[in-house]
């Protein structure tokens, strides 16, 4: 009887010590980092291939009729600065053009001292000595375009003007070329473009002038860091995207080579702003949130995300500011209020 009436006497002290212990419950183990204010970008990839750029290819014609004797390149050769490319002998017809001409300078020249010698004899007009006079200028004339075709030489090497890579080749040896004829074309080495495709809903947001980093997609080699030359206004009818221009030169073409494919990351736009780590932020039926520790107790702080970059998120939210620690590692197991233990190192 005496240890029932111990019981019975016990009995509530037992029970408010139970409640009190259900109320407090253990310490979450947490992962905190602090909030900071960070210049954060806001980007878009995109994905494209090197190619050459058209503003310094040099095209090779033909002046003249000429037959190819000798090639020295093949398409898609490296050459340097002086290297010879193509070898061309000019056309049997276009030399007697030249004889020809040569030969109407010789007669006009003749022409033009014997009717001289004539008037001095009475035996001339000076009407007939400035006719010879006329003719010899239009001889001297032929004579000069003929030279500048290069009909005047039996044959012509073509030299590379500057380190490039032939991109075209247009001849075969022994082939007869008409005046204007292409021949071959030689782009610079060290001046290519990259065409990157955005999706037309995001071409207005991309600056001319704005950042971009490029990295290899397949393969390894460094970062690029260029910047956009200009959008194009129209959308390419096979990728149904919109073509961001990208001009390399220097040693931004070292490691690469026309065909190859680029990743592209362009920032669109940079802003100050808090962030944390993107596991800090939650989402729930009312919104993004995260939990702010204050007094070793987690507080639940409701926000708005901004740019997102592969580890930060921008956050905004009445309460938050630079300096608040803000739970990274175990907020699932967070509510409003909770006691929380920070994880040690």
């Amino acid at each position: 009887m005496r240890w029932l009436i111990l019981l019975l006497a016990l009995w509530p002290f037992w029970a408010l010590s139970g409640e009190a212990g259900a109320t407090a419950g253990p310490a979450v183990q947490v992962t905190l980092h602090g909030v900071e204010t960070r210049t954060l970008e806001d980007t878009v990839t995109a994905y494209g291939v090197v190619s050459a750029d058209p503003d310094a290819v040099n095209a090779f014609n033909a002046d003249h009729q000429v037959i190819v004797s000798r090639l020295w390149v093949t398409a898609g050769q490296k050459v340097a600065k002086g290297d010879r490319l193509v070898t061309l002998s000019t056309a049997p017809s276009a030399r007697m053009d030249y004889r020809q001409a040569a030969a109407a300078l010789k007669y006009a020249r003749d022409d033009l001292s014997r009717k001289r010698r004539l008037l001095k004899q009475q035996l001339a007009t000076r009407a007939g000595v400035a006719s010879a006079e006329k003719a010899l200028q239009d001889a001297k004339a032929r004579l000069a375009v003929q030279k500048e075709l290069g009909n005047d030489t039996e044959q012509q090497v073509l030299q590379a003007p500057f380190a490039g890579v032939v991109t075209s080749l247009a001849v075969s040896p022994g082939q007869r070329l008409q005046g204007g004829s292409a021949i071959l074309n030689l782009t610079r080495r060290d001046r290519l473009v990259v065409r990157l495709g955005v999706e037309p809903e995001e071409a207005s947001s991309v600056p001319a002038g704005g950042d971009v980093r490029l990295t290899p997609i397949f393969g390894e080699g460094p970062a690029i860091r260029a910047s956009v030359d200009r959008v194009q206004g129209i959308v390419d009818p096979k990728t149904r995207l919109v073509d961001v221009l990208v001009r390399l030169s220097g040693v931004q073409t070292d490691h690469l080579l026309p065909g190859m494919q680029l990743r592209g990351r362009i920032t669109l736009s940079r802003h100050d702003t808090l962030a944390v780590p993107r596991s800090a932020v939650l989402k729930d039926a009312n919104g993004p949130y995260l939990f702010i520790v204050r007094g070793q107790h987690a507080h639940r702080v409701d926000v708005h995300t901004g740019i997102r970059t592969e580890r930060w998120i921008g956050v905004s939210g009445a309460g938050l500011s630079a300096g608040d620690r803000a739970v990274t590692e175990g907020n699932y197991e967070l509510t409003d209020g909770a006691a929380v233990r920070e994880q040690s190192p």
